[in-house]
């Protein structure tokens, strides 16, 4: 189901991620780390995906009331290269998480026009995740609106574990929380039987 409101002078169009599915969850930080240097110092311009080359090592940990974060998104099918889907396939996305659960928005512009006025969004969250921003991401009156109804829905509902949590949304999904070198990072792993979705998500606020 589609929802279509308002930003800025255009239609934000949020679905339900697709995800398709690759290996297990356990497999991925071996493929990131084959296709993205995140050693310290390096300078990968993909170092904005590095924290899923931690996921599985840390404590896991909640807000203490729900919150939307925004990051980026990439499909992968099994063998795909990672830097290439990386570099053709990312998209933003928002992830609204609580105590009461855990929920993914697709978030995508439906014309150009739209797509330039997300594109500030898109860079924001790549400096803040590659460590280079630790200031509060902006958006627009409209997303900022539309983010507090989506926020305001219904999560679903996580079994938490010691380092992740699962929840069983659209897909089955896991959520980890990692301690990056750009700062604490969630990172969110959908599995489907052709393939993975795999978002990453700094924690910082938003401003408008």
């Amino acid at each position: 189901m589609r929802i279509v409101r308002s930003l800025l002078c255009g239609i934000l169009i949020a679905s339900p991620l697709l995800a398709w599915a690759g290996g297990a969850a356990t497999e991925l930080p071996k493929r990131f780390s084959q296709d993205i240097q995140c050693e310290a110092g390096k300078r990968d311009v993909n170092r904005h995906f590095c924290a899923v080359t931690r996921i599985g090592k840390d404590d896991f940990s909640l807000p203490k009331e729900t919150t939307t974060y925004l990051g980026l998104s990439v499909p992968l099918k099994p063998g795909d290269a990672v830097r290439a889907s990386v570099l053709g396939r990312t998209s933003v996305s928002a992830l609204h998480l609580g105590p009461g659960g855990a929920r993914l928005t697709s978030l995508k512009a439906s014309n150009p026009q739209e797509e330039q006025e997300m594109l500030p969004v898109l860079v924001a969250i790549g400096v803040t995740l590659k460590g280079e921003s630790k200031e509060p991401i902006a958006v627009s009156a409209g997303l900022w609106g539309f983010l507090k109804g989506e926020q305001s829905k219904p999560g679903y509902p996580l079994k938490i574990e010691k380092t992740s949590a699962d929840y069983a949304g659209k897909l089955p999904s896991t959520l980890y929380r990692v301690n990056s070198q750009s700062g604490p990072v969630y990172v969110v792993v959908e599995t489907a039987s052709d393939g993975t979705f795999v978002s990453v998500f700094p924690i910082v606020d938003l401003k408008h």
